[in-house]
């Protein structure tokens, strides 16, 4: 039979056996007529029967089971709508279950549609948040606040374990209120969805707040001053509060300092600052209240010890505070003590056995007062320094601050006073050799000048120099050594020349142009007002030769009148001959030739001996009379140019002679002038054969104005 498996009907139902197979297979056993076959097909039919219908309502019941465990899952039960609260993957793993055994596949699909749908809704609610935002917390707020998904619980967890809890809004922000946390504890803040899935905790630590810091007040201290930890928290003012009443309100600057006069405050005297915290609000609490009390203090005062020498009242005592000081009960003045406590008052001189006091004065009472009675000052031995001529000051050392009376020559000049070392001065310019200069010391307790000392001015100074270079005719510079920076004068016959002064090298001279044999020259140095150590020197009668050409046959030139010259020529001697009156010589000397060597030596006529000598190289005629100077301007201080070698030059100013200078074995000479002025002439002129001929001039311009 087809109904059951395997056409047994001793078996069971096939699988799939529908009930139109049933009922078709009834209609063939109603056409069979004999009884017994159609009992026995009826028999089977009716087995076939009972199975299909016990199979079709086990499936009824899965079904029903299985729509039941699937509507569990949904909200209200409503498979329309969303999962319920709470949902887990358990309930959905067993809706599933019952889902598998239902055999109809329509029915099937649509739970298990409703199944997908659930679990996808489940999956989706097991994400965890996003970790929230959290604001910083200090040490007195009462709430975490911060920003989170919409909808998610707020979990935050203090320090010692508590959890408060909240719901973040619809805007995203969540507010949690907390007791107020220590600083620098931690605080966690989690979200959690429906499902119990939680974000990863945000963890801030409680930001400490700062105590305002008051440096200690004593009674002396005029201004409460202290700092702020602006690290910690931004204070911008601070409200200042002394003995409980409100003072004032001050800026605390960058660096957390403030400050603010309040005058001398009595010991005891409480105070106290506090700022606005982040509540908006000055926090009281003392833990973030700077505070101090005005404290007793030893007052400093020192009074300086006085004897009658001294000038000034002195002493140390607080910084910045009045000082009252009395002499002798009377008042005399208040003064200020500086930034070191130090004070002072002149109260000029003072006698032995005179009282003084000084009172420090906090506000307008007396801190303490001190005591201290001038004694005699100590007796120092009046000293005068020696003095000489070149001195123009009176010097010393006495008491100090002691009076001394000058005098000169038994005549009072002046009264000075010693400085605190003991040391005075008195100018007095030069004074003579010989003037007694004396000095008084005033008795401070008598006022009487009974103590002196004298000294006489010396004319005699040790280290004073002054010498003379010899001279000789026509050379006019005057030269010599004389003691550096002193003034030394120059005459010529008893005429003054000139005054110069020694460099610092020792070194003088001056030109006081042509000089004459047998002229005198003295010198003498200046020592203020006098003129000492004169030295004097006759200068030499000229001795010179003149130029010699290839084309002369006769030599000259000067020498001492009457004295004997010896001619030599190329080192051979050749002639002896006398000067005349005049101071000329003159010797017919023939043939020379350029380049030899004419040498003329001076008899000595005590130890007649030829010492002393001049010599010339003979010159081609053609560079005879040759003579240059070159450009001078105001600025310039030499005159320079070419002749020919040791040829003689008289050099001239606006047609006055000046000097007579000699150029050296090349042809050069110098001459030192000064303050030349634009349009003067300055003249060289080359002595030849006892005459000066040839000649080269210039004129001064200006010179060019400086960069």
């Amino acid at each position: 039979m087809l109904l059951f498996a395997n056409q047994d009907p001793t078996g069971d139902a096939k699988t799939g056996l529908t009930q139109a197979e049933i009922d078709a297979a009834q209609a063939l056993i109603d056409k069979v007529t004999d009884p017994t076959k159609k009992a026995e097909l009826q028999a089977d039919l009716n087995k076939a029967q009972d199975q299909l219908d016990a199979a079709n309502a086990a499936e009824l019941a899965a079904q029903d089971k299985a729509r039941a465990a699937v509507n569990a899952l949904f909200a209200y039960q409503n498979p329309a709508g969303d999962t319920k609260i709470g949902l887990t993957q358990a309930e959905i793993d067993a809706a599933q279950a019952l889902i598998d055994k239902v055999t109809d596949p329509a029915k099937k699909a649509a739970l298990q549609a409703d199944l997908d749908k659930a679990q996808a809704q489940l999956t989706a609610n097991l994400v965890a948040p996003s970790a929230p935002t959290v604001n910083s917390v200090t040490a007195v707020d009462t709430k975490v606040t911060g920003k989170g998904q919409a909808g998610m619980t707020v979990v935050v967890k203090l320090a010692d374990g508590t959890e408060k809890t909240g719901v973040v809004n619809a805007n995203g922000d969540f507010s949690i209120v907390i007791l107020a946390q220590a600083a620098d504890s931690q605080i966690a803040v989690t979200l959690k969805n429906a499902y119990g899935v939680a974000s990863e905790a945000t963890t801030i630590t409680v930001i400490g707040l700062p105590q305002p810091v008051i440096n200690p007040m004593t009674i002396s201290d005029v201004t409460v001053t202290g700092t702020i930890d602006v690290s910690q928290f931004p204070a911008s003012k601070v409200k200042l509060i002394i003995n409980g009443a409100p003072k004032t309100i001050l800026t605390v600057g960058t660096d957390g300092s403030f400050s603010y006069y309040t005058g001398n405050l009595a010991a005891g005297t409480t105070i106290e600052v506090q700022y606005v915290g982040p509540n908006g609000a000055y926090l009281t609490d003392s833990q973030y209240v700077g505070t101090t009390v005005v404290t007793q203090e030893a007052v400093s005062l020192v009074l300086n010890e006085m004897t009658v020498s001294d000038m000034y009242i002195t002493g140390t005592t607080l910084a910045d505070h009045r000082v009252r000081v009395s002499i002798n009960g009377v008042l005399k003045t208040t003064v200020t003590a500086d930034a070191t406590g130090n004070f002072s008052y002149l109260s000029s001189y003072l006698v032995k056995g005179d009282v003084v006091t000084a009172d420090v004065l906090l506000g307008a009472n007396v801190a303490k007062t001190v005591t201290i009675t001038v004694a005699d000052a100590v007796a120092t031995e009046l000293v005068v320094n020696e003095m000489t001529i070149a001195d123009s000051t009176i010097t010393g050392t006495a008491t100090p601050n002691a009076k001394l009376r000058i005098s000169i020559n038994g005549v009072a000049k002046a009264v000075v006073t010693a400085d605190a070392a003991g040391n005075y001065t008195y100018t007095t310019g030069t004074l003579a050799s010989g003037t007694e200069v004396k000095v008084e010391l005033r008795n401070s307790f008598t006022g009487a000048y009974d103590t002196s000392k004298s000294v006489v001015v010396s004319g005699e100074i040790l280290g004073l120099l002054l010498t003379l270079d010899d001279l000789k005719a026509p050379a006019g510079l005057v030269s010599g050594e004389a003691t550096a920076g002193y003034t030394v004068r120059i005459s010529v016959n008893g005429v003054v020349k000139a005054n110069t002064v020694a460099t610092v090298d020792g070194k003088y001279s001056y030109n006081v142009g042509v000089l004459t044999g047998g002229d005198v020259v003295k010198v003498d140095v200046r020592v203020g007002t006098q003129y000492l150590l004169a030295t004097e020197k006759i200068v030499k009668a000229e001795f010179s030769l003149n130029p010699i050409l290839d084309t002369d046959r006769t030599i000259t030139g000067k020498a001492p009148a009457g004295k004997t010259v010896r001619i030599s020529i190329n080192g051979v001697p050749k002639s002896v001959t006398v000067a005349d009156a005049a101071g000329n010589y003159t010797y017919l000397i023939g043939l020379v030739a350029v380049g030899d060597v004419i040498k003329i030596e001076l008899r000595n006529t005590e130890t007649g001996k030829y010492e002393d000598f001049v010599e010339r190289t003979v010159i081609s005629a053609a560079d005879a009379g040759q003579v240059t100077i070159n450009a001078l301007t105001t600025a310039d201080t030499m005159v320079t140019g070419k002749t020919i070698p040791s040829g003689k030059l008289r050099i001239s100013v606006d047609g006055k002679a000046k000097t007579v200078v000699t150029a050296d074995a090349q042809g050069n000479y110098s001459y030192f002038i000064s303050g030349v002025k634009v349009g003067e002439v300055i003249k060289v002129e080359l002595k030849e054969n006892s005459t000066y001929t040839s000649f080269a001039e210039t004129t001064v311009t200006e010179a060019p104005a400086a960069e």
